[in-house]
């Protein structure tokens, strides 16, 4: 490990980044009147200005997600996430080790596409680009990246 301070900063950043932006999201939901667990919930969710932590959350996670790849190309270690050990053979038989590695890498790849769900559903709610003419498709696709975050 070439930088472990950097490495630890990058993900307590991304997951005060993410717990703000969960926290700030839930409250958000809370609001909606089918809301049932988010409404139990709102009790201690954080109040005010929800929607502008909700998007500067947003902005920083980005900001941490760029620095993480940054720091993965500069570091050299991007090749520990290549997607070319993955084989069904090596989750379930084979080396131990190998077969951790390669469930560590199903899980890693699990959560950076959850984030751009995540991400990607919640640009494109809040841009409301004019030429999308259904947008109940995206608001189903945010809350679940979000559940699935929180489950995760």
């Amino acid at each position: 490990m070439k930088n472990p301070f950097a490495l630890v900063a990058l993900h307590w950043g991304f997951f005060i980044g993410l717990l703000i932006s969960l926290t700030t999201g839930l409250r958000i939901a809370s609001d909606s009147p089918e809301a049932a667990v988010t409404a139990w919930l709102s009790t201690w969710l954080p109040q005010g200005a929800v929607y502008d932590w909700h998007l500067t959350s947003a902005v920083v996670l980005l900001a941490f997600a760029l620095g993480y790849a940054l720091f993965l190309f500069v570091s050299g270690r991007g090749r520990q996430l290549s997607l070319v050990i993955l084989k069904r053979k090596h989750l379930f038989g084979g080396h131990t080790r190998l077969r951790w590695r390669t469930r560590n890498l199903l899980l890693y790849w699990s959560a950076f596409l959850l984030f751009a769900a995540s991400l990607g559903s919640g640009v494109l709610i809040y841009l409301e680009l004019p030429w999308i003419q259904d947008w109940s498709g995206l608001e189903p696709v945010h809350r679940a990246s979000a559940w699935a975050f929180v489950i995760f």
